[in-house]
């Protein structure tokens, strides 16, 4: 039976710098917050909860006046992201 050798050092300084770049993606990934402009607003015509992540806002809705337009979940109760009355554009 064959032993494995842990502390190969010619397989460590070889894989190296491919162990390296997967921490560095992984961390880079885990501390970047999200850019995608999602959230949830209510239709004030029907109520009805409309995702937004395919949305652009300012071209394809907006928030205007008062109130609350974008939140977090859809739920009145979550974290509002955006203040205004949404209507589409």
């Amino acid at each position: 039976m064959k032993h494995l050798k842990i502390s190969n050092s010619k397989w460590t300084v070889k894989h190296l710098p491919a162990l390296a770049a997967a921490v560095a993606v992984t961390l880079a990934l885990a501390f970047t917050p999200r850019t995608v402009d999602d959230g949830f607003a209510q239709d004030p015509d029907t109520g009805d909860w409309i995702p937004l992540a395919p949305y652009t806002i300012g071209e394809d809705y907006e928030c205007v006046d008062e109130g609350n337009c974008k939140y977090e979940l859809p739920d009145t109760t979550s974290e509002v992201l955006d203040e205004g009355t949404f209507r589409w554009k």
